[in-house]
């Protein structure tokens, strides 16, 4: 075992990989919250449909999102701040096809390096290392 390099991982899911993602503590229940998450790139509708098939799930679920809370409202509009995915956010992107549902909108998930700092280093790597979505 040799230790995490969120770096790697950023390149892993930048080349259209899907990552198991597992740290920390755990939750009970249905959702990740970051701790343990199926991790993928956000932009087609091609990983909408992996992700179903690993999850074994009807092919019109959505994906939900997980984004840094100081950026989502540029990406989403609703209840934005969010860490626990219980509400639907509209989608102001037409960049995200993986996370958009049918009506425009996504539940997602803010975090905070307060809350989950692990998840925070890696999507700040993919944003700012690979030129990901750039918020205007």
């Amino acid at each position: 075992m040799r230790p995490l390099i969120v770096g790697e991982v950023a390149e892993c899911i930048e080349r259209g990989d899907i990552i198991g993602w597992a740290r920390g503590r755990y939750e009970l229940g249905p959702r990740a919250l970051g701790n343990r998450s199926i991790l993928a790139a956000p932009f087609t509708e091609e990983t909408t449909v992996r992700l179903n098939r690993i999850k074994r799930r009807e092919g019109y679920r959505p994906i939900a999102p997980i984004t840094l809370e100081s950026d989502a409202p540029k990406w989403f509009t609703g209840s934005v701040v969010d860490p626990y995915m219980l509400y639907f956010n509209h989608v102001t992107s037409d960049d995200l096809k993986a996370i958009t549902h049918v009506d425009g909108t996504a539940r997602t998930q803010t975090v905070t390096r307060d809350r989950n700092p692990g998840i925070v280093d890696l999507l700040a790597s993919m944003i700012h290392g690979f030129g990901w979505l750039r918020p205007a």
